[in-house]
């Protein structure tokens, strides 16, 4: 889950660039062979929707985002207005009671 804000689209280097804990021979691979080090923003890697998943209006920032299904090569993602995942996650709850009591 993340809360998505303006600020997830902004680009910039990966942490990992600048950290000294990680050994400079994992970043040259990173960066050479790899070519992971341009600037990216956290929202690069999300299948995001301009809609809400729960009440189909526009979203602004901030919202939710739910990535799921751990195979990135079909991976999908949900996004909710803050109010609507409170609603959403109440409807989950309740049916899994639901299911989990009968």
């Amino acid at each position: 889950m993340s809360v998505i804000r303006s600020e997830s689209f902004e680009y910039k280097q990966p942490d990992w660039v600048n950290d000294p804990n990680v050994p400079e021979e994992d970043k040259r691979i990173l960066l050479e062979e790899m070519g992971l080090g341009g600037s990216i923003s956290s929202a690069d890697a999300m299948d995001m929707q301009d809609d809400c998943f729960f009440c189909g209006h526009k979203l602004g920032f901030p919202y939710i985002y739910w990535h799921g299904n751990g195979d990135n090569r079909c991976a999908k993602g949900i996004s909710l207005h803050p109010a609507c995942a409170v609603s959403f996650s109440k409807g989950i709850l309740r049916d899994a009671a639901e299911i989990a009591n009968s």
